[in-house]
This record gives structure tokens, C-alpha cells and sequence, in this order.
């Protein structure tokens, strides 16, 4: 597929640039990289999904020389012998091709994107993208890069995150390398309303819906090679009615797990009457443990002036 490249600020460590064909500073060699201006490039697009977003190269056709439009500092440069000119531009689009839920789970801006490019026997270096478009300006540059490739070659794009690389074959299109498809091919989160939350004693007006996904990589962990489910669950409770008592809902506690564990969810978001957990576990579970612990003060009846009720329920996942 033919794409032409927007300008685009990405970080770009180490450029080397070589001297002009006219200065008198010294030639191009195999590997090196010429910074080329701001502007759109006409090429194939490789897109390759990322924890942190849909991570787009566009590889121009090889070409003899850099003409002085084309290079930053304005100069003409030859391509060396056995080799030619390629144009490459990337963009990052954060959050690109998952669901919301799970660009919350996996977005992680404090990793970054390391890039190379592999030629023949040469191994280039194209520095790192930024994990975020809130990568400090003075940390990115602008426009495209082109690299000195052997004639005819398709190079390799090796993009490397938080230790796992993938490589593009830019003959083929062909993503290969661990977890190289993971991403790409995430189901969709399940969303349902809670089954009814019960308790002994006690009767409570609960609403409850609940979120699952499993995701490759999950932000602060890292990746896991069976994956990580995570499961959110939102709940408000308005009143309960223990004993004699109607009570009105103060506080709420939560005591959820996966598979009989417990107890071991996270806060997400709360309010007075309304609390969304999440739950987290390597693997697929079998089954989501919905627990939550109510206080309230007395509004109707009779009974103490303040008091406690828990209810749960169990979503099966199989």
C-alpha cells in the first residue's frame, strides 16, 4: 500500500550526517544517515501495534542521491557504491486500534521505543520513539531520515519495547519476533451487568456492571507470556436493609479476587456511594469474585445507628 508520510516529531538519537558531494568533508558510506527536511514522503506503510499505540513506518523507494530540497542541510548527497538512498518516516498514534479499557491498561509513557534498521551486513541505528506525544519537544526531530541501504534490498525494521523485539520484513510486510501479533489481535473486552449481589441477612440495592480483558502487557509489569486479565467493576450502592433497618449507604469497601483469592483488587475510582475496582491476574482465570462491604447510618426502622453489610457474586468467565 502506497501512503504518503504527515511531518511527524519522533526522537532520533545519533544521527550521523554525512558530508555533501560537494564540500569536500568526507563521503557517504553503507549505514549512514542523511536528516532529510520537513515534509511528506511517498512510501509503503508497515504499521506495527504497540503497548503504547499503532507505531506506523513508511519506507520510500531506494534512489541515488539526496538532492539539496531534500536534505536538512541542504546539500547533494551520493548514495556510496553498491548502495542507494531510503526515505524512512514513522508516527506513533497512542492508543490506535484497542479498545479504551485497554489503552488504559497497557499505555506505558515511561518505556521507550527503541528502532534500528538491519541492511545486508550493516545494522543502523535509528535512536528511540518516544513512548507518548508528551515526549519532551526538545527530545524529537523533525522530518525524514534517509538511511544508505545495499541496491535492491528490502531492509528489516526491528522496533524493541521494554526487552521484546519485533521485526518488519519490508519485502514481505511480514511481522515476526515474540508477541509480534499479540496486540494486533486482542479480542474485545467483555462489558455485562454483575448477577445479583446477595449477602446473609441483608438486602441492598446494588447496581453493578463489570469489564474483563486480557492483555499482553500490562503498564508497571511488564509483559507476560499467558497474558494478564484484568477485570473492573463499578458498583453503586444507594441503601441496604439489615434487621429492622434501613440504612443509607456511607462507604463502601471491596473484597473481590479471581478464583476464591480475595481481597485483592486495587482502587480505580470512588465516591460516597459508588466505588469501580480493579482485579488483576496472570493467566485466564475461571471465574471473577465480586465482593463489596457496605456502611451506612440508619435512615428508616429500627436497628444500631450505624452498620455494616457484605454481599458479593461470581461471574463465570469460562
Amino acid at each position: 500500500m502506497r501512503a504518503p508520510a504527515a511531518g511527524l516529531a519522533l526522537a532520533l538519537a545519533a544521527v550521523v550526517l554525512v558530508g555533501g558531494c560537494g564540500d569536500g568533508e568526507g563521503s557517504a558510506a553503507a549505514g549512514d544517515l542523511v536528516q532529510g527536511r520537513l515534509g511528506d514522503i511517498d512510501g509503503t506503510s508497515y504499521p506495527l501495534s504497540l503497548p503504547n499505540g499503532r507505531l506506523t513506518f513508511i519506507v520510500g523507494d531506494g534512489q541515488p542521491s539526496i538532492s539539496q530540497t531534500e536534505a536538512a542541510d541542504g546539500q547533494t548527497h551520493e548514495a556510496p557504491d553498491g548502495t542507494e538512498w531510503v526515505a524512512l518516516d514513522w508516527r506513533l498514534e497512542p492508543g490506535e486500534g484497542v479498545e479504551p479499557f485497554q489503552r488504559a491498561l497497557m499505555e506505558d509513557k515511561a518505556q521507550r521505543t527503541g528502532l534500528t534498521l538491519r541492511t545486508g551486513d550493516e545494522t543502523v541505528d535509528l535512536g528511540e520513539a518516544p513512548g507518548s506525544t508528551t515526549t519532551p519537544a526538545a527530545t524529537r526531530t523533525s522530518g525524514t531520515v534517509y538511511v544508505a541501504a545495499d541496491t535492491g534490498s528490502a531492509p528489516v525494521i526491528e522496533v524493541t519495547f521494554d526487552g521484546v523485539t519485533a521485526s518488519i520484513d519490508t519485502s514481505t510486510g511480514e511481522v515476526s519476533g515474540d508477541r509480534a501479533d499479540a496486540i494486533s489481535e486482542l479480542a474485545a473486552p467483555v462489558a455485562d451487568d454483575c448477577p445479583p449481589l446477595r449477602g446473609s441477612g441483608v438486602q441492598a440495592e446494588i447496581t453493578c456492571s463489570y469489564l474483563v480483558t486480557t492483555v499482553p502487557y500490562l503498564a508497571g509489569s511488564g509483559w507476560s507470556d499467558d497474558g494478564w486479565t484484568v477485570a473492573q467493576v463499578e458498583t453503586r450502592g444507594d441503601t441496604f436493609v439489615r434487621g429492622r433497618g434501613t440504612y443509607a449507604v456511607q462507604g463502601t469497601e471491596d473484597g473481590s479476587g479471581f478464583d476464591g483469592t480475595t481481597g485483592s483488587s486495587t482502587v480505580a475510582d470512588e465516591l460516597l456511594n459508588r466505588l469501580t475496582t480493579r482485579v488483576v491476574a496472570k493467566g485466564e482465570p475461571a471465574q471473577l469474585d465480586i465482593v463489596r462491604r457496605l456502611s451506612g447510618l440508619l435512615t428508616d426502622g429500627k436497628g444500631p445507628e450505624d452498620a455494616t453489610a457484605e454481599v458479593s457474586a461470581t461471574v463465570d468467565l469460562g
